[in-house]
């Protein structure tokens, strides 16, 4: 495949904590809390105090920013300002697909959907005791502090629900992708 320059890291980056990549174009976190960015996406360069990023799905998604006071901002990666996204505070993770979601503080997570942002419930009940939490195709995964996986939403535009399957158990990460979930347990094969 034909890679342009522009699709390329800049030259001489450095002091890089995370990255985050979409279509086309790429987020670099540095250490000092500033964000690089290349490719076809908006400049950064204004933001600042930076402790996690995450790309969206494809070319005009959402992609967020976590700063250190445990707000997000988001913007849309075309010609998107970074705005704080009101009503949300107390953040200590971000995840971004077609889903754009936020771990808080208590350990409930919270889908940011335009203007609207709620607490996600699984089966009727408030999803609690989280500790990490992952973004796909339309569906999100959520790592309980018990090792156990909670899922909603569905994979190729909600026709397939995303089911866990049946005795996961002492699972230690998670990763969502276009229409997969990965689990990394503790168990023996």
């Amino acid at each position: 495949r034909n890679i342009s320059n522009e699709s390329l890291p800049p030259p001489g980056l450095s002091n890089v904590v995370a990255v985050a990549t979409g279509e086309s174009y790429g987020l670099a976190l540095k250490s000092n809390g500033t964000v690089t960015t290349w490719g076809a996406t908006t400049d950064l360069t204004a933001i600042s105090n930076v402790v996690a990023i995450a790309t969206g799905k494809d070319w005009g998604s959402e992609d967020l920013a976590l700063q250190k006071d445990g707000t997000v901002l988001e913007w849309d990666n075309r010609n998107g300002v970074p705005t704080i996204v009101a009503g949300l505070s107390n953040v200590v993770a971000i995840s971004s697909g077609d889903e754009c979601l936020a771990l808080l503080k208590s350990g409930q997570v919270v889908e940011l959907w335009g203007e609207t942002n709620h607490l996600v419930s699984v089966n009727g009940e408030l999803l609690n005791n989280v500790i990490a939490i992952a973004a796909g195709n339309g569906y999100g995964l959520a790592l309980k502090k018990d090792g156990t996986v909670a899922a909603w939403g569905g994979t190729y535009g909600g026709l397939f629900p995303t089911v866990v399957p049946a005795g996961l158990s002492n699972v230690v990460a998670i990763a969502a992708g276009g229409n997969y979930c990965l689990a990394i347990t503790t168990n023996k094969a």
